[in-house]
């Protein structure tokens, strides 16, 4: 559409051994991610092990994305094929990434990587980096340390880290980097477990004057697929229920096993609701997201990157409406800590680890002997996980500037502390209703 803001970006997958696990659910969330693109933005994918390539385009370059979508598709095909490798050559897979931005003609440009590690093989990444555009990091697993990525971060104001403790979460944070420009925001961005026969209902409050709406469904699991028949067998039923309460006729223009994406273009305002049906033997995660484009309805964050333990976790929102404050609103945070440190772990369990030989992958991941000993146990021992989360919710108090602050004291264990805020609201000068999400993670020493 005219004045579209287009976006030149450059993901770059880790795919070194300790990935393996998780691969499964990386590639499908990856390949959302490429799908979700919209004509006219540009893409170039790279993966990286013990050496680090374009995987697509053939030859590397940025390609320009067609009304057709078929480059999406092209590079969904790539992600697909990847298997993993030792080492995490991250070095060279940034000399790539600099060269195709280079090339990028996007009015918002950026770096994506996903990682679980540190560069072991290749050259130092940080020297590399440059302070343009920014990157964003998605850090995957419990021990993943941002102050590894600190001085890439350091080099661009806009840059930002996330962090994953499990695999089933990474599709929110590609959502909150997908919602990163300035007039893109994110309705919802909601993670569900899907269990036996049932549905799930998300909403997402569209906000007057939007012209074009995107809303996806990501799902754990690439056995099962979308229909929009009965959720029978391995199918996933995604309908879109519009602000009269009715079945939308619009389909998808994107499925795969694994996720369905729908465009609407001119919507009308109110709250749609993303209905997710199925019946599923087991498990499967799933998160389903809403992102307005062009929309003068923004929340901001400002959060701290890293804390000293103890410190509280003090971080300030703003909702604006036009570049205005919206004041009078209910803004929830959701937030996860962990249950204790990697130090505290280490000292806890110290005697079990005695006997522990470290697996060979988590050494390649630049982890030390004791650290690599632990997640080892971690992975074999029945119990489950040493390295667990724990869930609370706080309100965001108003402020007389119009911002709202958050303060959460508890702090006394080293760790990601992760941050997901939600606010559903309206603005009595414009007479605009929305909804907002965002998240954050702040990086306790």
């Amino acid at each position: 559409m005219p004045g579209q803001t287009t976006v030149s970006v450059v993901p770059m997958l880790d795919i070194s051994s300790s990935m393996t696990s998780a691969m499964g659910i990386v590639k499908i969330d990856a390949k959302a991610f490429v799908r979700s693109a919209r004509p006219n933005d540009q893409l170039g994918v790279i993966a990286f092990g013990d050496t680090s390539s374009v995987i697509y385009p053939n030859p590397p370059g940025m390609v320009t994305v067609s009304p057709s979508l078929n480059e999406t598709a092209l590079a969904a095909q790539a992600i697909q094929g990847l298997t993993t490798q030792n080492m995490t050559n991250m070095g060279q897979a940034m000399q790539q990434a600099n060269a195709l931005i280079a090339a990028a003609t996007g009015s918002v440009k950026a770096f994506v990587i996903l990682s679980d590690g540190y560069w072991t093989v290749g050259p130092d990444p940080t020297p590399i980096l440059g302070a343009t555009p920014p990157i964003f990091v998605a850090g995957l697993g419990s021990i993943v340390n941002q102050g590894y990525f600190q001085a890439m971060l350091n080099k661009n104001a806009n840059s930002k880290y996330y962090n994953a403790p499990n695999a089933y979460q990474m599709m929110t944070i590609f959502n909150d980097i997908r919602a990163s420009p300035p007039d893109v925001a994110a309705a919802s961005n909601a993670l569900a477990s899907y269990s036996g026969a049932d549905y799930q209902l998300v909403p997402n409050v569209i906000a007057a004057d939007t012209d074009e709406v995107q809303i996806s469904v990501v799902w754990s699991d690439p056995n099962y697929y979308y229909t929009a028949g009965n959720p029978s067998g391995y199918a996933i039923n995604v309908v879109l229920i519009d602000p009269t309460g009715h079945p939308s006729p619009v389909q998808p223009v994107v499925t795969d096993p694994g996720y369905a994406i729908f465009n609407l273009n001119t919507p009308q305002p109110g709250t749609w609701q993303t209905l997710v049906q199925y019946s599923v033997g087991s498990p499967v995660w799933g998160t389903a997201a809403g992102f307005e484009f062009d929309t003068q309805v923004t929340l901001n964050l400002e959060a701290p990157a890293t804390l000293r333990a103890g410190e509280p976790l003090l971080a300030q929102a703003r909702v604006l409406d036009e570049g205005e404050p919206v004041e009078g609103l209910s803004i929830r945070a959701h937030i996860t800590r962990p249950a204790i440190s990697v130090a505290n772990a280490l000292v806890r369990h110290a005697q079990a680890l005695q006997t522990v030989i470290p697996d060979p992958e988590f050494l390649h991941e630049g982890h030390d002997e004791a650290i690599a000993q632990l997640r080892t146990y971690e992975r074999q021992r029945p119990e489950g996980q040493i390295l667990s989360q724990i869930p609370s919710m706080r309100a965001l108090s108003p402020e007389a500037d119009g911002s709202y602050s958050l303060s959460f004291p508890d702090t006394s264990e080293a760790g990601n502390y992760n941050v997901v805020l939600h606010v559903d609201g309206s603005n009595p000068k414009t007479g605009r209703s929305f909804s907002r999400t965002r998240r954050f993670s702040t990086l306790v020493i």
